[in-house]
């Protein structure tokens, strides 16, 4: 019988979001966040992070404020400045 173990040596406190809501443009990492809603839809703008570790599925940012971030379907979306 075999049996898949992750030993967890050490731990990190933070914040931390899924990769599905990490983008990156010009290989610089932003996610989106809801700035308003209105009767034409969504507004979203675009906010940059930083992150940091990386593990399984999930990623490490250094921005405690971002609060309605798109953690999903981001990447159907065009970046327009």
């Amino acid at each position: 019988m075999r049996v898949l173990v992750k030993v967890i040596t050490s731990y990190t406190d933070g914040w931390f979001l899924p990769k599905s809501a990490i983008h990156y443009k010009e290989e610089r990492p932003f996610v989106y966040i809801l700035d308003r809603v209105d009767s034409l839809g969504y507004k979203l703008r675009i906010a940059p992070v930083r992150i940091g570790l990386v593990q399984d599925s999930l990623v490490q940012i250094f921005d405690s404020t971002l609060t309605n971030v798109l953690i999903r379907g981001g990447y159907e979306l065009n970046v327009e400045e």
